[in-house]
């Protein structure tokens, strides 16, 4: 499938293991971007897993920004 992108002129092309997308969408990803989460199967749960990182880290830089009104 890879070869197949590849020759169809794509060039930012990633092949990643299931269990490493998550991290590498987080690694990349900027304010602002759009995250869609298309396929079959349980691909689903990528999509929970980021969801469930990015309301953990909001959750964080909310109490960190209550600590410092608080000061």
């Amino acid at each position: 499938m890879y070869d197949k992108i590849i020759h169809s002129g794509l060039k930012d092309v990633i092949v990643l293991k299931k269990e490493d997308i998550a991290g590498h969408i987080e690694s990349i990803a900027k304010p602002g971007d759009m995250i869609l989460v298309l396929g079959a199967g349980d691909i689903k749960k990528i999509a929970d897993e980021l969801t469930q990182s990015w309301v953990r880290g909001f959750k964080r830089a909310y109490e960190e920004e209550v600590l410092c009104l608080t000061k």
